[in-house]
């Protein structure tokens, strides 16, 4: 072999590395349109119920912070609203609300002044968000107590937990309860 032919070789191999490299941590392959083909060619539920499906979202590469983003784009901001959200093929997710809510005690984020007026997250993959508690004028001990009253007694357990501003509290744990039964 040549020392051109070697030389190649490598040049290419290093290329498919850092292309490879570059997808798993920059990019998700679901927003790649050829890879997603060949990866995931179908639309993926990642919330059901008004629950997240942990699994689904690692299975997507998606995060807990890209998801209420993108629920938040479809004017939900509370997330016990969400009946079921899918990420589409295309990237895009699409969300059903709950019907049998009643909205009298929520107000509308848009139409406050307030940062306090916002529903908000204070646990995100079991990290207590400081400021969110600050903004609710909260602390670790009542966030840790209301964590027990709903079951909870390790915070690493907490997937996402949110208050909105009359006090209702929303809580995903890492465990899915959820279960699906296949036709295959």
């Amino acid at each position: 072999m040549s020392y051109e032919l070697i030389y190649r070789l490598i040049l290419l191999v290093t290329i498919l590395y850092i292309v490879f490299v570059v997808l798993q941590t920059k990019g998700s392959p679901v927003k790649y349109f050829r890879l997603r083909y060949f990866i995931n060619n179908e639309p993926v539920i990642i919330m059901t119920n008004g629950r997240i499906l942990e699994k689904e979202l690692r299975k997507v590469r998606y995060n807990v912070d890209e998801l209420v983003s993108q629920l938040r784009k479809k004017d939900v901001f509370h997330l016990s609203e969400v009946e079921s959200a899918i990420l589409e093929t295309d990237g895009s997710l699409s969300v059903m609300k709950k019907t049998n809510l009643t909205h009298s005690s929520f107000r509308n984020p848009l139409n406050d002044k307030s940062v306090r007026e916002h529903p908000q997250i204070v646990v995100i993959e079991g990290n207590i968000l400081d400021f969110s508690l600050k903004v609710i004028g909260k602390d670790k001990r009542w966030l840790t107590r209301t964590l027990r009253k709903n079951g909870i007694d390790n915070i690493s357990n907490v997937m996402i937990a949110q208050v909105d501003p009359v006090g209702n509290f929303y809580i995903d744990t890492k465990t899915d309860l959820v279960s699906f039964t296949s036709d295959e």
